[in-house]
Formats: structure tokens, sequence, C-alpha cells
């Protein structure tokens, strides 16, 4: 980052709005094409992710499932539209501040102004998942990027960096089954120990000979239903999971050539879906559930310690499926998921040790999400090739491609390079 901002205010002192903002146009025509032109391209790029909701439910659907879907289309679109009007305009209004465009103010400090505004207005849902999001992003930059050796080591080494998920998966699960305060959206949910015995038993014809029971008579398991019957529903939901996120992944990035094409569909779908991933979210929930019922049929009467252990083996050999699919963005997600997880757990803890700071009267998310949304857009534009692709996709039709039009003039004007191939 050091080269560029050493040479960005010389080259970039004269540069005007329309020679690279919105060239051809006022600032004012600009901003009202900025909140009237990314409809369109917004609707494009919430509509998957509210179809997942339905692609999950496809056998069971009803009224409250497409309400859920209408809700969450409504919250995350009016997220993404407002981010990116109020983000895209900030841009000249700090030009015009300024006078000039210096480093940060050409797009750091307006997107983060547009999410610092958006996050009093949009709802709880939208700014929670875009602010997590971008923070999976930013995490993920850092280790593409990082210097330091252990980054090196993650990104260089598929083993190392399965080893590090194994770790991080136990922490997180741990967390999540001593998480009394808020709601946590990871993979599955941790087991905890029975609080009573049911005098009966539902047979499950494969864990039965795998692990029989000492008393057969008794529920070994926390689960309401058989162990067999536990194991398959697992699988089976994450699997429709993860055909669910290919298809909505597709659909993003496919999105103009399946409206050109609708038989292309086909194509999309089921010769270039991603299975590994469906590969690594079926044995991930899989192995989890296998091992801690396994671990309760051989301790019937569970106390608590010996049920955090159980918990904390499944979690730990859950985490060998990353192998399948080191994909750093998982990494990364659970790293952030971890950070939020225990930061509510040890909110008092931390408040009363940052006693010089009112926590108290700061919402986090609105500091959170300004600062990261800065960050992978200015990432976004001075360094493309650390950003993953899918966060390019995103932008592209969050502002309907004027991120890569001002991406591209910028680096007209600088460098003479018109870098298509960074789009």
């Amino acid at each position: 980052m050091t080269t560029h901002s050493k040479y960005f205010y010389p080259a970039a002192k004269h540069l005007r709005c329309d020679e690279v903002i919105h060239i051809g146009k006022n600032c004012w025509e600009s901003t009202i094409w900025n909140f009237t032109g990314t409809i369109l391209s917004c609707v494009k790029f919430v509509l998957p992710l509210a179809l997942i909701p339905i692609i999950m439910k496809i056998r069971n659907l009803n009224k409250d499932v497409f309400m859920q879907s209408f809700r969450i289309f409504v919250d995350f679109f009016f997220g993404a539209w407002l981010v990116s009007g109020l983000g895209l305009s900030s841009i000249c209004l700090f030009r015009r501040i300024c006078g000039v465009f210096y480093y940060y103010t050409v797009l750091a400090v307006p997107a983060g102004l547009g999410a610092f505004i958006s996050s009093w207005i949009i709802s709880e849902r939208a700014k929670h998942h875009y602010a997590h999001g971008l923070s999976t992003v930013a995490f993920q930059v850092s280790i593409t990027r990082g210097d330091f050796y252990i980054f090196k080591l993650l990104r260089n080494s598929r083993l190392a960096i399965t080893i590090a998920f194994m770790a991080l998966n136990a922490t997180l699960m741990h967390g999540l089954r001593e998480n009394h305060t808020g709601r946590f959206y990871w993979l599955t949910q941790p087991l905890k120990s029975k609080t009573e015995y049911h005098e009966f038993y539902e047979e499950s014809a494969v864990m039965d000979k795998i692990s029989p029971i000492v008393r057969s008579q008794i529920k070994c398991c926390a689960h309401e239903d058989s162990c067999d019957t536990f194991i398959f529903n697992g699988i089976k939901k994450f699997f429709k999971f993860g055909v669910g996120l290919e298809i909505a992944r597709h659909l993003i990035y496919n999105y103009s050539r399946i409206l050109r094409n609708p038989l292309i569909i086909f194509n999309v779908f089921f010769k270039q879906l991603n299975w590994n991933l469906v590969l690594f979210l079926v044995g991930y929930v899989g192995v989890y559930r296998f091992i801690y019922c396994w671990r309760s049929r051989r301790n019937i009467y569970l106390c608590e310690e010996t049920s955090k252990k159980d918990n904390q083996l499944a979690s730990l050999m859950s985490g060998l499926v990353f192998y399948l699919y080191p994909d750093q963005s998982i990494f990364s997600h659970t790293v952030i998921t971890i950070i939020e997880i225990y930061w509510t757990h040890y909110y008092e803890q931390i408040k009363t040790f940052l006693k010089w700071i009112p926590l108290e009267k700061i919402n986090m998310i609105h500091v959170v999400f300004p600062l990261v949304f800065g960050y992978v857009t200015h990432i976004r534009t001075f360094y493309p090739y650390l950003a993953p692709a899918i966060q390019k996709k995103l932008m592209h039709l969050s502002t309907n491609y004027k991120d890569a039009a001002i991406f591209t003039a910028y680096h007209k004007f600088l460098f003479g390079l018109t870098p298509q191939f960074l789009l």
C-alpha cells in the first residue's frame, strides 16, 4: 500500500469527478443514477440469497416459507441498495469537501460513511449479515496478503490450514455450547448432555451394530430421534444446503447468461456445481453426529464434563473433512464467528477490562460495518488481485458495474492501464 499512497496524490490531484466517477454527467445526475440505476442490479444481487429458504424446503413449501423468503429479499435488497447508493454518492461529496482526491477518500472513506449511515437505517438481520460477510472477506484478504509466517503457512499448506480449522472448529463448537445469550449461525449446533433419562429406546439398526448400548431400554442421546435418523437427517439437510448454496452462487455468476439462454441452466447447475463443497458439508455434519452418538452410547449416563469432552472430540474430528475442501472463505468465516461468539460470551469481562471505553453506549455493528466495508472496497480498487472473486461479482451487481467503471478509469489515468483481466 505504501507504493500506491506515495504516488497517488501527485497523479490524482488534478482529477475531477466527471473524469473518473461519472464520465459525461455532473455530480447531481450521478447521485440520481446511484439510487435509480442500481435497483435492478440489487434485485439480481439479492434474489439468489432469498431463494435459498425455498430451495432448502422445496418438498415442504407453504405460505410461511414464501413469507420468510420475501422478508429476506426486502431486508437484503434495501440494505444493498442503500449502502451502494450512499457509498457511491459520498465519493463526490468528499471530492468537493477536500478539493482533491486523496488516497483514502477516493473509495475507502466514502464507502465507510455510506455503511455507517445505512447501519442506523437497515434491518438488524441485513446489517449483521453484511457486516459478518465483509469481515470474512477482510480476514480472507489478510490471509492472502499477510506477511506473517502463520498467514504464509495457512495459504501454502493444505495440511496446516486443515489442522488449524480442526482446532478452530473445536473452539467454535465449545463456544456455541456454552453460549446462552444469542443466536449464532453455524453448520450445526452442538448437542448438550441429557437432563433426564427416558425409559424407552428407538432402534438404530446401523449404530446398534457399531456401538451397542448396554441397557437397551435407555435412550442414550440428547437428540429426539434414533441415532440413525439423527445422522441421516443431518446428511440429507446439508446435502440440500450445499446444493442450494452452489445454485445461488452460479445464479450470481451466470445471471445474464441464463437470462439470454435459459437452457444453459442445466449445464451450469449439473456440470459446474462444486461437489467438493457439498461433500465437505455432508461429511462435516455426518462425522460430528456419528462421533457424538458413538461416544454417548459408550457412556449412557453422561455427566456435563463428559458431554463437553465428547463435543470437543466430535468437533475436532469433523474438522478433518476440511482437507477435502480447504477453502479460505470457510476458514475466515470460522474465525469471524468465533470472535462474535466469544465477544458476546465474555462481554461483561471485556467491558470491565476496557473500562475507559463506554462499550455499553456503543453498538459495535456501527463501528465494524463501516470499517470492514471501507477496507474491502479499498482493496477491491487498488489491490484487485487480492479481492476474492465473489466479492468482485457482488460489488458489480450491487453497483450495476459502476465499481468496474471507476476502477478502470482510475487505473487508466494513474497507470495508463485498462486492467480488464482484474475486473
